[in-house]
């Protein structure tokens, strides 16, 4: 059946919301452009007024979450925290959307994420990628993040992979609330990795000697010089 409005601007909006219905009970090999016209309630050429393939759906979509996940990093981010909080907010953003948005998280770290040749998704995943290469210079900046990349590409391996393990369901079904604590916690354990600490102190040469001190005091003596 025909929805209303779908032939008043919002045939696309309808489109994309029929690939994520598909996906959801299907899988992303079930799309077509016809499925989407069934789906949609439309003629089976009126998808290609907005997409030229089943591709150009899926990357779309995957853009759309990059702008969703954008979003949610500026709404739980405080630019009046420190870098490494900021970091931290931004990393649980991306736990917390995925657990609300699992299609959008698999497509945009998937093969069809890295379709570049999109202007409207590079654009979308360069805005991304600045934004956290911001936050990561301003905590190495404040002193709270060491230098090098090795501890924001940790920090980014936990945060992805905690995402990843819950949209693929290795971890019990949560609340994207529940999915937020768990990331806060996972983080705030992480973050004492990430703080640069100095160089343990050499051990002390007297303990050897101290050691060996003790020992000539407990050997019995002769009582005789050279003995």
């Amino acid at each position: 059946m025909k929805r209303d409005g779908y032939h008043h601007g919002n045939l696309r909006r309808a489109l994309l919301d029929a690939a994520l219905g598909i996906i959801e009970a299907d899988g992303v090999a079930a799309i077509t452009m016809s499925a989407l016209a069934r789906a949609a309630g439309v003629s089976s050429g009126a998808p290609y007024r907005h997409f030229k393939s089943v591709d150009a759906v899926l990357v779309a979509l995957a853009s759309e979450g990059w702008s969703a996940l954008i979003a949610e990093e500026q709404a739980l981010v405080d630019p009046q925290a420190p870098p490494l909080e900021q970091f931290r907010r931004a990393g649980i953003a991306t736990v917390r959307f995925a657990v609300q948005r699992p299609i959008h998280f698999r497509l945009m770290f998937g093969p069809v994420g890295r379709r570049l040749d999109d202007p409207q998704l590079a654009a979308r995943v360069a805005e991304a990628d600045a934004r956290t290469d911001a936050l990561v210079e301003a905590a190495t900046r404040s002193g709270e993040m060491g230098p090098g990349p090795a501890q924001a590409l940790a920090a980014q391996a936990v945060i992805y992979g905690l995402a990843r393990l819950l949209v693929d369901g290795h971890l019990s079904s949560i609340s994207a609330d529940d999915a937020e604590a768990l990331a806060h916690a996972v983080t705030g354990a992480l973050g004492e990795g990430l703080i640069p600490r100095e160089a343990p102190p050499k051990a002390h040469q007297s303990r050897p000697l101290a050691r060996n001190q003790s020992s000539a005091a407990t050997t019995p003596s002769s009582g005789e010089p050279g003995a």
